[in-house]
């Protein structure tokens, strides 16, 4: 999802993106989700932008396009990262996750996530290294809420 809006392929080394996912590549996944079964789509960038009451933490410039194509392709469920933030919620009947990186999060370090399956429900399990040392296994969508009660607090992360 590392492409400008006109398609050319942007590496991380030579320019800052946003990040959107390439005409040719929408094109692709409309191809790959025009089937019954239940899906789980797995992004680099997390579409969340204009969503209602929430954060709106992704940075996709075609973010609605494909929130729209997933609603309508019976995705169950989204699997993002790059923001280095922790977010679980529902968007038109589908569950998008943000879970964030190994080392750059210095709240959730040498995180990993198992996710599982309840006929057509997800969850997520995070585990990390707590202050003590030792790892720590929290429910993504409790923990999730329970930052959702702290103060704001805006995390953006340094660029690499």
């Amino acid at each position: 999802s590392n492409y400008t809006k006109s398609g050319a392929d942007v590496s991380p080394l030579e320019s800052y993106t946003r990040g959107n996912v390439a005409q040719a590549e929408v094109d692709w996944l409309k191809q790959e989700l025009a089937t019954p079964e239940q899906k789980i789509v797995f992004l680099h960038h997390p579409p969340l932008r204009d969503i209602p009451g929430e954060s709106n933490i992704g940075l996709l410039d075609n973010a609605r396009e494909l929130q729209k194509l997933f609603a309508q392709n019976n995705v169950i469920a989204v699997f993002a990262g790059h923001t280095e933030d922790l977010y679980s919620g529902q968007y038109q009947g589908v569950h998008y996750f943000v879970l964030p990186g190994m080392t750059k999060d210095p709240e959730y370090p040498g995180n990993f996530a198992l996710i599982e399956f309840h006929g057509p429900r997800v969850s997520a399990r995070m585990s990390y290294i707590d202050q003590s040392g030792q790892y720590t296994t929290v429910d993504v969508e409790t923990e999730v809420e329970r930052r959702r009660t702290l103060p704001l607090q805006t995390h953006i992360p340094e660029a690499d």
